[in-house]
């Protein structure tokens, strides 16, 4: 098949890039292609099929480590993202192939620092394959940080909180800001809180941040906000 004749081609192209000088590389793409020149070629193992494999040990690792579930969903669709886009098994991904992708999706008008979120998942993924020696070489040693702009994040003033109290309805609405702006905790440690996890006699309560990492919050601030 022409497609697996190409595919192979690039494949070899990448695992030399690094290792043969431009006018050897040529020479050598020429022989090989020469030589394939009277065979018949068909891709026998398809890169999901390695991906799929990989990954799955991965994620029962970081399960064991006591990951929470959005850290691991994010860490899959990341890879699978990635994977999806180079079309080759896992273990013949080079720093070329995730430069490549990265480049792509800066194209695509994503910012620097999220661009740097993924290099580091990524990042994450090749050094634990190759600790765990399921990979040879790490593609992504050579991948150097993505320098991003450091952006203050502006506070609200009294005033400006002010505002959003007058502008809340009912008393619920008041509760959230209040409890958002007193305590400092992200949106998502307030959602998923529940009866249980909140004493009002002591008006404290438990949220659960990144890597279920439990912290007790005090609403004392909140309940005088509310009166």
């Amino acid at each position: 098949m022409i497609e697996s004749k190409v595919d192979f081609m690039r494949d070899v192209e990448m695992i030399l890039s690094d290792k043969i000088t431009v006018h050897d590389m040529n020479t050598v793409m020429k022989a090989i292609a020469d030589v394939l020149e009277g065979y018949e070629m068909r891709t026998t193992r398809t890169w999901a099929e390695d991906q799929d494999d990989l990954l799955t040990c991965y994620v029962s690792a970081m399960t064991v480590e006591g990951r929470s579930q959005k850290t691991i969903d994010r860490y899959c669709y990341l890879i699978r993202r990635l994977m999806e886009y180079v079309k080759v098994p896992t273990r013949r991904v080079t720093v070329y192939h995730i430069r490549s992708y990265l480049a792509a999706e800066k194209d695509r008008g994503i910012s620097d620092q999220t661009l740097e979120g993924y290099r580091e998942v990524y990042s994450a993924y090749f050094n634990w394959l190759q600790r765990e020696s399921l990979i040879e070489k790490n593609p992504t040693v050579n991948l150097g940080t993505i320098k991003c702009e450091k952006k203050v994040k502006k506070t609200y003033s009294d005033v400006d909180l002010e505002k959003l109290n007058h502008s809340c309805k009912t008393i619920r609405d008041r509760a959230i800001i209040n409890f958002l702006s007193s305590t400092g905790c992200r949106i998502s440690e307030m959602t998923e809180l529940n009866r249980d996890s909140v004493d009002l006699e002591s008006l404290e309560c438990i949220v659960h941040g990144k890597g279920n990492k439990e912290r007790t919050v005090y609403l004392s601030k909140v309940a005088g906000m509310l009166v």
